[in-house]
């Protein structure tokens, strides 16, 4: 069926912008009628400039956690009210704000409506809806309860979109401060020294040690100052193409668990995300077997990953999930302890939730005390390093002053 890109108004003020499909343009002006809209311009969008469109916008375009989410809920809430999922997703289309998504759930409609169900439909957009994702509504179709998963997928997209805010609010402060003290430090080197250099020289003044190192620091600074720069590039996409190879992968991810204070922050990170997904999964009714195998995904560093495999292999082979964990090295005491209570009760789901709770708290104080040490720490070596070039720029004049007395 065609799809036909709109633009009406509902009210004098009012002009709605969207797309809908009907069989022709008379069709399309009608449908716009039943739903109280005075069509303006209406043009057909052929099959060629929809798949360009999306191309191009899964070049440029994400999907972010909070799109999830709102998306996610929005569904549900139609769902629960007794629309049709065909007609909900017909309403979010409307209503969707990121165009990349809007696209997707065109798709998804068209593929329900031509017999697929919702997880196969999203199955064909991994990067957007996840594996996890996707199992997850598989399951809600086929017990009933869609409208439950969606609601506690988009409690999990939520959390995960307000710990990401948090680090970025928290790091605002210090990258602030190492950003305007490097560009404090440059134009000191490149512009300011430079010229007090020609009147020293000129005063034919034999200069102090500090000085000169400045000096000679500016003088290559500026001569090389191309050469910072691609260097900089060079390690910057090097670093970004080891980070694609697994060896490499596996390398930083063990430098990173093994980092002083940071490190138990990423272990303490991974662990949270880790039994929230399974805690998500359990309640669904997912298998445990079936619950780790999905949850693994999700964790991005490699060392922790590898860990996890491990305990999914040990509890295909009938070990308990306690007892494998506690094999492992970097899983705490307490994960372990509450892992083996919650699979002896039959509350595992309930025991991971606690786990995720509390390594969540744990990993936000972490993060406000990382910060609390990093924001003192910058200040101090920007502020030694622009005490340093203020002394050794003063200390020349300093000593033509006692010259002259």
């Amino acid at each position: 069926m065609p799809l036909y890109k709109y633009i009406a108004k509902r009210g004098p003020e009012d002009k709605i912008e969207g797309t809908i499909q009907a069989e022709s343009k008379n069709s399309a002006i009608e449908k716009l009628h039943a739903m109280d809209l005075v069509p303006i311009r209406i043009e057909e969008e052929t099959f060629v400039t929809i798949e360009k469109r999306r191309r191009f916008r899964i070049i440029f375009e994400k999907v972010s956690y909070r799109d999830i989410a709102i998306f996610s809920r929005q569904l549900a809430t139609l769902i629960k009210s007794g629309v049709t999922l065909i007609k909900s997703l017909e309403v979010l289309c409307q209503q969707m704000e990121n165009p990349y998504l809007k696209d997707i759930i065109i798709d998804l409609k068209e593929k329900i409506k031509g017999g697929g169900s919702l997880s196969q439909a999203m199955r064909n957009y991994p990067k957007v809806f996840p594996t996890l994702y996707t199992a997850l509504i598989e399951v809600g179709e086929n017990s009933g309860t869609l409208q439950e998963i969606l609601l506690r997928i988009s409690d999990f997209y939520q959390r995960q979109e307000e710990f990401k805010a948090k680090i970025k609010t928290a790091s605002v402060y210090p990258m602030l401060i190492l950003i305007l003290g490097v560009l404090t430090i440059l134009f000191m080197i490149t512009y300011v020294v430079p010229r007090l250099t020609k009147m020293f020289v000129d005063m034919g003044q034999t200069l102090p040690l500090p000085t000169i190192v400045l000096i000679k620091t500016s003088s290559w600074v500026k001569n090389n100052f191309v050469l910072l720069i691609v260097i900089a590039g060079v390690v910057y996409f090097a670093f970004r193409s080891l980070a694609k190879s697994k060896i490499e992968r596996i390398l930083l991810s063990e430098l990173k668990l093994r980092l002083p204070i940071f490190g138990k922050f990423f272990l303490k990170a991974e662990l949270a995300t880790f039994a929230k997904t399974l805690q998500i999964l359990l309640e669904s009714g997912v298998q445990l077997l079936r619950g780790l195998a999905l949850s693994i995904p999700v964790i991005s560093n490699e060392v922790v990953k590898r860990e996890l495999e491990r305990v999914l292999k040990d509890v295909e082979k009938g070990e308990s999930l306690g007892l494998s964990l506690k094999k492992g090295k970097i899983f705490p005491i307490l994960m372990v302890n509450l892992s083996s209570i919650g699979e002896e009760s039959g509350r595992l789901d309930s025991v991971m939730a606690e786990i995720a709770n509390y390594y969540q708290t744990d990993t936000e104080d972490t993060l406000k005390t990382i910060i609390s040490l990093i924001e003192p720490m910058m200040i101090l070596i920007v502020g030694i390093a622009v005490g340093f070039m203020v002394i050794a720029m003063l200390l020349p004049i300093f000593q033509i002053s006692f010259t002259v007395h």
